[in-house]
């Protein structure tokens, strides 16, 4: 039973942090992400640098011999990968 607090927790966060925006601001977008502009540069670095890690480990990983090389080859698959999701999803810009 105690596992499943941390789930209980984290989904009501998640739900009053959606609430919010949700309820106190219009429901035109204006084809961006986030409601506020400002949130939009470290939530780009955030997935960029959650990119770069999971691809790393995966990377390394799934090498055959654990080398540095697959971890290094899958940081830079990551950081491709990574930025063009953060840049086509949270920080596109309107035409």
């Amino acid at each position: 039973m105690k596992e499943i607090y941390p789930s209980i927790l984290m989904s009501a966060l998640f739900l009053i942090i959606g609430f919010f925006p949700f309820s106190k601001h219009p429901f035109e977008r204006n084809g961006a992400f986030f409601l506020w502009k400002w949130m939009e540069r470290p939530i780009q670095f955030v997935v960029i640098l959650l990119g770069i890690l999971g691809f790393s480990s995966f990377g390394y990983l799934s090498s055959a011999e654990n080398t540095m090389m697959g971890y290094f080859i899958g940081a830079a698959v990551g950081a491709i990968i990574g930025f063009l999701v953060s840049y086509f999803v949270i920080y596109k810009k309107k035409k």
